[in-house]
């Protein structure tokens, strides 16, 4: 069985999104805090704490399929970049 790999459209998709934050407040890339999102809300996880647990518990995973820091990102780091984010996009 081989290894998931995230869509290269998918990967496009999410590069299209204007990053709210400051290029020196940049330790996750924005393609990974949104799939960290995406799949939370896929696996029914109600709020930033429990998104944030989930990726801690997989991150091994996500850097597996994606470019990714050491570790998964906070939950304040998750609602502070989806915040951030214009509805637009």
């Amino acid at each position: 069985m081989q290894p998931f790999k995230l869509p290269l459209e998918a990967i496009q998709i999410l590069e299209q999104i204007e990053d709210p934050r400051r290029r020196q407040a940049r330790r996750h890339s924005l393609v990974s805090i949104m799939a960290v999102v995406f799949c939370g809300l896929a696996m029914g996880e109600e709020g930033w704490e429990q998104m944030a647990a989930m990726a801690d518990m997989c991150w091994e995973w996500f850097r597996g399929i994606l470019p990714c820091a050491e570790r998964a990102p906070s939950a304040d780091t998750l609602r502070r970049v989806v915040s951030g984010i214009k509805p637009t996009a």
